[in-house]
């Protein structure tokens, strides 16, 4: 199994995925985004990469919860059925600050919650959030 440079996000909103881009710029993060703008695509994706003999596995995954044709958390459970990327650190990317939505992951291991906020700054913290994780290979509370 090779683990590649690069961080998996899916994600619908193509704003987000810009900011995104630029928090990975300010904090010097050289990873390269693999973008999946559907939960469709994501569970494609996981499903295809279980399949090859050698697979990808992302530094991290960043995971919107309202996604188009199928649910984030629906999505966070085939990576966390799938061996290879069970223990992928994963952090749902989400405007959502709802206490259901954040009990509904905390039983999945290496998951973190980041709220996108509006204000600018605030976002950009998503930079350091993705440096721990890389830095220490999991996903800290």
């Amino acid at each position: 199994m090779s683990t590649a440079s690069f961080i998996l996000v899916i994600e619908d909103s193509a704003a987000d995925v810009m900011f995104l881009r630029e928090a990975l710029k300010l904090h010097e993060l050289a990873f390269r985004l693999v973008v999946l703008n559907d939960g469709e695509k994501a569970i494609q994706w996981v499903e295809a990469s279980a399949m090859t003999g050698e697979p990808e596995v992302p530094a991290a995954v960043l995971l919107d919860l309202d996604l188009p044709k199928r649910r984030g958390v629906e999505v966070l459970e085939t990576i966390r059925s799938t061996p290879h990327l069970r223990q992928t650190p994963v952090v749902i990317f989400t405007s959502s600050a709802s206490c259901n939505d954040r009990e509904r992951i905390e039983h999945y291991p290496s998951t973190r919650y980041f709220h996108k906020s509006a204000d600018f700054d605030e976002f950009m913290s998503i930079g350091d959030v993705l440096r721990e994780i890389v830095s220490s290979g999991k996903c800290p509370y």
